[in-house]
């Protein structure tokens, strides 16, 4: 007779407001900057943020550009691309102080 064989698999979940508020405090991001990043990390166009955020869309794409000044990228991808890194970071229990 044959045993049952189980597998448990264990992944520390990371919310994007963690990983946000950690990139944050590494770039000085405003509270502004932060709202804008999660917004981007949703997938929201420009006018779709500033609809949620009750600003215009030009106002979004200037935090946009703060933003990606801060973190020397160039792209949303670049942005959005930090912050998976972060969010990794975070998850494999590293911290701002372990870099």
């Amino acid at each position: 007779m044959t045993q049952p064989l189980f597998a448990l698999y264990l992944k520390r979940e990371i919310s994007v407001a963690e990983a946000v508020h950690q990139l944050s405090l590494e770039y000085h991001l405003t509270d502004r900057e932060q709202e804008t990043l999660i917004g981007v990390s949703m997938g929201l166009t420009s006018k779709e943020l500033a609809a949620r955020m009750n600003i215009s869309p030009n106002t979004v794409k200037a935090f946009l550009r703060l933003i990606m000044l801060k973190m020397g990228t160039t792209t949303r991808a670049g942005v959005v691309g930090k912050l998976l890194d972060q969010n990794s970071r975070l998850a494999a229990g590293g911290s701002e102080e372990s870099r």
